[in-house]
């Protein structure tokens, strides 16, 4: 004891003690396989299960909430909150209406807030399993909405290009609709056509 006042001030001793007797609880709880987050069944608690859904309500969620999700960071949370205080979400597709959310990333952020009553059959997001011969030339903005990576923006954009320039010949020249690159243009070719015989 002598060795250790020399060697460490009481302070110091006070500190080692306290890491020693945590230390020895740590170990004796590995031991005998206890867990702090166990309940007296030995169940794991309802909040540490890793499957479990996690939503939140878009005229709530706080920016530190809204910041777990992927692809939104502290700017977008601002923003969204920002939108929220000026006009209200009435749809998960509000989040559009945010700078830097388009229809891609509104597809990959969508389900981790809760849908609005009455709002996946108004904006078509509610789509079938395999939707399959959409038509561009002739079908709706909701139509249009089936098909995946097309939100109603969009689709809008489609009829406009539509109304302006007649009919689709190819379905390359959808490349000259803002917003629809390659990679959408492929996925359209997998569940759309041009016209009839397509």
């Amino acid at each position: 004891m002598k060795a250790l006042n020399s060697l460490l001030t009481r302070e110091e001793q006070n500190v080692l003690a306290f890491i020693v007797v945590f230390a020895t609880i740590g170990i004796g709880l590995h031991i005998f396989q206890i867990s702090p987050f166990q309940s007296a069944e030995g169940e794991e608690p309802e909040f540490l299960d890793e499957d479990k859904e996690i939503r939140f309500d878009l005229n709530t969620a706080s920016a530190e909430e809204l910041m777990t999700v992927p692809g939104i960071g502290p700017k977008r949370a601002e923003d969204i909150i920002a939108y929220r205080e000026s006009q209200g979400f009435k749809s998960r597709y509000d989040l559009i209406n945010i700078k830097g959310i388009g229809d891609a990333t509104f597809s990959k952020i969508k389900d981790y807030f809760y849908s609005f009553e009455g709002e996946d059959s108004e904006l078509g997001l509610s789509q079938p399993e395999s939707p399959t011969q959409i038509c561009i030339n002739t079908a709706s903005g909701k139509d249009l909405t089936i098909i995946p990576g097309i939100g109603p923006v969009t689709a809008d954009r489609i009829i406009e290009y539509r109304d302006e320039h007649g009919e689709f010949s190819a379905f390359e020249e959808l490349l000259e609709v803002r917003g629809i690159g390659p990679k959408t243009l492929a996925t359209i070719k997998e569940y759309a056509i041009i016209g009839d015989k397509e």
